[in-house]
């Protein structure tokens, strides 16, 4: 949308603030002369809650500053395929009169510690999960920053895969404070239902000994070992294998999850997905072990879809029939 959209300058208008927000040169910029411009600007508005207290940014292309980059967002498919994308995530905590008071970023030097949407409530950080001069009283809204700059994906390239500018775009979410307050939304959160779990999240979590990532981890493992006992050992296995001149692959849709299984140079994989989550097993070769191989979702969702399909497979009348053998089957 442009940034000149009516609906965008009737939500400029209600949130004065967001005039300021968007003269600040919030990284990636622009190329050469017009650093700040902004070519596609959606501005949204939504209540905040626990799931926001959890929230992350990550960074991407924005490593060296000077010279290029080590990571880049490269969209396999739809209008950005064929791109390199620099992206940055942004918090702002705005006060009453409209003032940005508090701000953070997922800055890459500080990647080995965790750092939380519910960080920016506080004014001080002391040390590790240590903080002083609590915001919650002044802090009126939330403001969520995605900004993203995109170039033509320069093929085989030695330094830096950004080629020629192509546009940079913003998404601003404002988060207006819930009835409860900031103060109370904080207590209500906790890391165990509204952090969203990732491959990256779980690793960076367990080389830092965090107890609670370690817990979590355990969880995911109990979800493996159940879902392999009550279904992928009664039966499932046996139907993905059931042409056995071929390799193991079959399908099924249990409700609102859908269950891959392929097998990959030896190892078996299983995938269990919905619209808004997903998670994988995996079994080397020679192995009758599982273990979780990735994730993308809350632990109560990944949790509940694992139960989903262990009711399907052994308490619902037919449920096994919705699984059946697919040589097509492609498992990411």
């Amino acid at each position: 949308m442009k940034p000149t959209a009516e609906k965008n300058r009737k939500l400029i208008v209600q949130y004065p603030f967001l005039t300021q927000i968007l003269a600040l040169p919030y990284l990636p910029l622009a190329s050469k002369d017009h650093l700040k411009q902004v070519d596609d600007l959606t501005i949204k508005v939504e209540k905040a809650d626990a799931q926001l207290m959890y929230r992350q940014g990550k960074n991407t292309g924005l490593e060296d500053r000077r010279s290029g980059s080590n990571s880049w967002s490269m969209p396999v498919e739809g209008p950005r395929n064929g791109q390199a994308g620099k992206r940055g995530h942004y918090l702002l905590a705005i006060d009453q009169d409209g003032h940005i008071i508090n701000s953070i970023n997922w800055d890459d030097k500080n990647s080995n510690e965790p750092i939380y949407a519910w960080h920016v409530l506080w004014g001080i950080k002391v040390g590790p999960e240590h903080f002083s001069d609590a915001l919650y009283d002044q802090v009126k809204y939330l403001v969520w920053m995605t900004v993203e700059a995109w170039y033509e994906f320069i093929k085989g390239f030695e330094n830096t895969p950004f080629g020629d500018f192509i546009d940079r775009t913003m998404t601003v979410t404002i988060y207006t404070a819930p009835e409860k307050g900031f103060s109370k939304l904080r207590d209500e959160a906790n890391v165990y239902d509204h952090l969203w779990l990732d491959n990256d999240v779980v690793m960076r979590g367990s080389m830092r000994n965090d107890h609670d990532i370690l817990c979590i981890t355990g969880m995911l493992a109990e979800l493996c070992h159940q879902f392999k006992a009550d279904v992928y050992d009664k039966g499932m296995r046996e139907i993905a294998d059931s042409h056995p001149e071929y390799r193991i692959a079959a399908s099924g849709q249990f409700g609102p999850v859908e269950v891959l299984v392929a097998e990959m140079c030896g190892y078996e994989r299983i995938q269990l997905d919905t619209d808004t989550c997903r998670i994988s097993f995996q079994i080397k070769p020679d192995s009758n072990n599982a273990y979780v191989f990735g994730m993308q979702g809350r632990l109560p969702q990944l949790r509940e879809m694992v139960r989903t399909v262990i009711e399907y497979w052994n308490y619902r009348e037919g449920g096994r029939s919705q699984f059946s053998y697919n040589q097509e089957v492609c498992v990411g």
